[in-house]
């Protein structure tokens, strides 16, 4: 039973890199000409990884190595790293307790030299081993750094229309502004126009109102003077009346004394 069971532990050992398999890769990016930006070295099926010699090669008139740093599952690891001038990127970590999970493995920062319109690529080597240090086989994939136009000139002419849209704005606020007041202006100006004719239909009704108690006043001596003329009239209408009385009382007395 013993040499049954010490067989198949053997043949787990054995069997156990060839379907274990690592994956270890990089991203294509794009890049701004003279940025500096940081790309992840992600691992799948880490198969409890606790050593890694790896090297990444890139061509150094294109990228320049600036640092490198371990990645979320990677915390608990020894890191260690030397870039070569000829463009290699010497990598060793360690972790005693294996990595268990997907993820990103490395971040490692370049500082782009190329021009725009550059394709350039980095790749990897690696060798890999579980925490029973038996040789893990690995699969590396590559990555592609495209070199784009540098953003600079896009942020300059943003830069320019913002200051643009901000003095357009400005102008036209005064402007408004301007308007604003003018229409205040010309209200005032038809509220005093109007305030002016007020006043003025109040001294006319004013100066009406004057006269109109003129007039009774005036009628009262007119009618006062007709009364007067009416008397006079009335007195000279009783003279004649007398008049005429006496004269006929004169006809009777000589119609009398003739006979």
């Amino acid at each position: 039973m013993k040499p049954l069971y010490f067989f198949l532990i053997f043949l787990w050992a054995l069997t156990t890199p060839l379907f274990s398999q690592v994956a270890l890769s990089f991203e294509n990016v794009n890049v701004s000409e003279g940025s500096t930006f940081t790309i992840p070295m992600l691992i799948q099926n880490p198969s409890s990884l606790a050593a890694a010699d790896i090297v990444v090669k890139y061509k150094p008139e294109v990228l320049e190595f600036v640092s490198i740093s371990k990645g979320q599952i990677a915390m608990n690891g020894i890191l260690e790293s030397r870039a070569t001038t000829d463009g290699e990127l010497l990598i060793g970590y360690v972790n005693s307790e294996g990595v268990l999970e997907d993820g990103s493995l490395l971040n490692i920062k370049f500082k782009v030299k190329g021009k725009e319109g550059i394709l350039t690529q980095l790749t990897l080597e690696a060798d890999c081993y579980d925490i029973n240090i038996v040789d893990l086989l690995v699969d590396t994939h590559g990555g592609n750094v495209y070199i784009s136009a540098s953003t600079s000139w896009l942020l300059y002419l943003i830069g320019i229309l913002s200051f643009l849209l901000l003095v357009s704005w400005l102008w036209s606020r005064k402007k408004k502004k301007k308007e604003n007041e003018k229409l205040r202006q010309a209200k005032l100006k038809r509220l005093h126009e109007q305030n002016k004719v007020t006043q003025n239909d109040l001294e006319h009704q004013k100066i009406k109102i004057s006269e109109d108690e003129k007039i009774p006043t005036l009628s009262q001596e007119e009618a006062d003077l007709e009364k007067q003329l009416k008397q006079l009239r009335e007195k000279k209408k009783l003279m004649v009346e007398e008049a005429e009385l006496e004269k006929k009382l004169d006809e009777i007395k000589r119609k009398k004394n003739k006979e």
